[in-house]
């Protein structure tokens, strides 16, 4: 037949061997096995009770009693606190907003008033060039009159 392959333990006893030997073992096992299964069960039970007592009772004693006076120490001290700073910083801030709005009208006001300067003074510019202009006209006009009366001059007188 069939050869088996079974390998040899160190104290000589091979895997059949030990397989034949736990047989009865494992059906005593069984009752004591099955005991040990409720006793575990049981026992994670207890277990899972302490943790939730744990949970929902000693940590919240633990929380009223350790973070509750701290809490109503931030919110005794901390909001009014937090709420005065707020109103410091809106009134900085809207001072801020006052000054650049001046800031910004009084430059608005100053750059009109430039450039109506430089308007008006380039209307009197403009108006001294035609009246320099004309004033030239009427010199000229009035220095080939004068010519003229001396060229009449220097006629009657050469005659």
């Amino acid at each position: 037949g069939e050869k088996q392959s079974s390998s040899v333990d160190k104290d000589g006893t091979t895997d059949n061997e030990k397989v034949q030997e736990e047989e009865p073992k494992n059906k005593n096992n069984n009752k004591h096995s099955l005991s040990n299964l409720v006793a575990i069960e049981r026992r994670t039970n207890l277990l899972e009770a302490q943790l939730n007592h744990h949970k929902h009772v000693t940590l919240f004693h633990s929380r009223r009693r350790n973070f509750d006076d701290i809490d109503k120490t931030c919110r005794k001290t901390l909001q009014p606190a937090l709420a005065l700073e707020m109103t410091k910083a809106d009134k900085r801030e809207g001072g801020m907003v006052r000054r650049f709005e001046s800031s910004s009208g009084e430059y608005t006001r100053l750059a009109s008033e430039m450039t109506s300067t430089r308007v008006s003074a380039l209307g009197y510019i403009e108006k001294e060039i035609n009246d320099w202009d004309s004033s030239d006209l009427t010199r000229a006009e009035h220095y080939l009159e004068e010519i003229e009366r001396l060229k009449e001059m220097v006629r009657v007188e050469r005659e």
